[in-house]
This record gives C-alpha cells, structure tokens and sequence, in this order.
C-alpha cells in the first residue's frame, strides 16, 4: 500500500510539474519593425520586405518585394485602419493607388481567448545559448481561424497564420524583429497618393 501511495503522489507531483510549465497568455511588442515573407495562396503571389508594425494607431507599412508568375514588382503598402484606407505605392513609376479598407486590423498578438498548443526549441538546446524556445498558440473564432508562434522570451512574433473568408489564408513569417518604429514617416502617404486612382478590389 505504501508503494501505491507513492507512486500516487509521483504521478500527481509530475502532473502539477508539467501544468506548472504551461505558458500562459504573453503580450506581443506594439511597435516593431522587421523583414517579412508573406505567403498568401488566394492571390497566388509571394510577398519579401521589410515591414512596420503600429498596434497603437493600427497601422502598418511594408516595402515589399513582390514575386508571382510574371516576374517581380516593389511597392510601398501603407494601411492606415482608422481612416479605413491602404495606399499602394509603385517604386519604379511613382504612381499610387488607393483603396479602402473593409477588414479589421489584424493584430500580430497572441488573441485572448488563445490555447496553448505545443513548444519547440530553434537551434539546440545542448549549447547554452544556441536554442531559442517558441511557444505555438491557436484560436478558433466564429468567422475564422488563427494560429501563431512567438518566442517564450519577450514574446517576440516568429509566424502568424490566420484564415478568414474575408482575406482567405495569409501566412507571414517575422525575422530580424528590432524593437520601436525607427521612421514614422513611413506610414505616412507621399503626396501623389492624395490624387491616387482607387481601387475597387480588395489586396490585403
């Protein structure tokens, strides 16, 4: 009986140790700034650049590489929500297009009412210093599905997934992440926008 005992309360004591290790809920930056691939099925292109991200006046820039099946174009893409329009700059010819915006802001956090779903170690864990350990989180909405991977440290944003029937499936993976907004002035339209042809179909 004694023996039982124990392993009882050895079964119970690895149960509380292995809920003890459960991430919880961690704040993302407000303001970064970082390169970016975006993979977006439904409108067959590839998407590299550098992207700014600003939760406070949700607002985002990306000068972006784009790659699809005639070749490669760079834009400047401003959306700017509370005003509820995007602005597509072209960075050969200088014209730009204006749309506007239907969607919500999307924000680059790990959601409120997200689930924890695994952790996975970059690198190796063997070396002090040579591992960086992620955290995978998921979250099942009425009008869509979201799930994203952030570093357990700072809670730094390594992917983010999320599928809508608004924007279809977006992917985007953050790498070379800097903390803060070095130069506002790229969410700022240049002046040819203000006079800009709209656009009447929806680019995300």
């Amino acid at each position: 009986m004694k023996v039982i005992a124990l392993i009882a309360v050895a079964v119970a004591l690895a149960a509380v140790a292995t809920y003890a290790q459960e991430p919880v809920r961690c704040r993302s930056p407000r303001e970064f700034e970082s390169r970016i691939l975006e993979i977006d099925p439904k409108r067959e292109f590839e998407v590299r650049g550098h992207y700014a991200y600003d939760f406070v006046n949700e607002r985002t820039s990306v000068f972006e590489e784009v790659r699809n099946a005639t070749g490669r174009e760079f834009f400047h893409r401003i959306h700017i929500y509370r005003e509820k329009k995007g602005y597509w700059i072209n960075l050969k010819t200088g014209t730009c297009a204006v749309e506007p915006i239907t969607w919500k802001f999307h924000r680059i956090e790990v959601p409120e009412n997200a689930t924890f779903v695994d952790q996975f170690e970059v690198g190796t864990d063997a070396i002090p210093g040579a591992g960086l350990l992620i955290n995978v989180w998921e979250d099942k909405m009425s009008h869509a599905r979201w799930f994203g991977s952030f570093t357990a440290r700072d809670c730094i944003p390594v992917d983010d997934n999320f599928r809508s029937s608004e924007t279809g499936f977006v992917h985007s993976s953050f790498y070379d992440v800097v903390l803060g907004i070095s130069d506002p002035n790229v969410f700022i339209p240049p002046p040819q926008c203000q006079t800009g042809k709209v656009l009447h179909h929806k680019k995300h």
